[in-house]
């Protein structure tokens, strides 16, 4: 009985990575297209962060951001469907192209939008028109190297006390791969900590950071840097 059980469970796994699979490429095809009609339109589309990463890395990405130069009431045209939110930092689009939902940054430059970026790692664009990678902060570079390494932009607000989110960002990435982290990371991180705890201002992790960490091979590597870096063992209260 056991063995039918495992049995199913690989196949069911199997299922599932497959249709990820087949749902990506499909999207990745959808981008392609959209591509094409932005292009023609005299902008640029581009494939952006996590999706690059993980495409370098030889990996399937699970989703895709999206960002273009073109301003957010025209790229919303193109769309079958969707809705534009206003960010403090930047216009998005939330809508389907033929079926697949994409979010995308809209009307900004292409290298400033890197250069402020959280992780060097995850600063990267594709154009997938001409599979160019635009790479203003090496992560190329640190992911050959398997370095983890804030964007010269981060350092600048971590070491200034304000980067409860870069700061979870790199307890993620801890989690997930477990490389080495860069000194002046490592020392703007615990700045950043004892600048906190001197004006008494709380040091948190967002919830989705915290349950994404979770379900990470190196969650207590993780768990271990940020006790080192002396944040409170109660916030990582649904981790540990």
């Amino acid at each position: 009985m056991r063995f039918l059980v495992n049995n199913f469970k690989k196949y069911y796994e199997q299922q599932l990575i497959e249709a990820k699979m087949l749902n990506s490429n499909n999207a990745y095809k959808c981008i392609i297209e959209l591509s094409k009609i932005v292009q023609d339109a005299g902008f640029n589309l581009y494939i952006i962060g996590g999706a690059v990463r993980d495409e370098l890395l030889g990996l399937t990405p699970q989703d895709y951001d999206l960002t273009t130069d073109m301003p957010a009431n025209d790229f919303l045209k193109l769309l079958d469907n969707g809705k534009i939110v206003e960010r403090k930092d930047k216009t998005l689009v939330i809508g389907t192209f033929k079926g697949e939902e994409f979010e995308t940054s809209c009307g900004l430059d292409i290298i400033q939008q890197l250069l402020q970026g959280d992780l060097t790692i995850n600063s990267m664009a594709k154009n997938v028109l001409t599979n160019e990678i635009i790479d203003p902060t090496n992560g190329q570079n640190d992911l050959n190297s398997k370095i983890l390494r804030y964007t010269d932009y981060s350092l600048k607000e971590v070491n200034s006390g304000i980067g409860n989110l870069k700061m979870g960002r790199l307890l993620r990435f801890i989690a997930q791969y477990h490389w080495n982290i860069d000194r002046a990371t490592i020392d703007a991180f615990k700045t950043c900590v004892k600048l906190k705890q001197k004006a008494h201002k709380p040091i948190w992790i967002l919830k989705k950071v915290k349950e994404k960490i979770k379900q990470l091979p190196y969650k207590d590597a993780a768990v271990n840097f940020g006790l080192n870096s002396d944040i409170p063992k109660d916030v990582f209260r649904g981790i540990l």
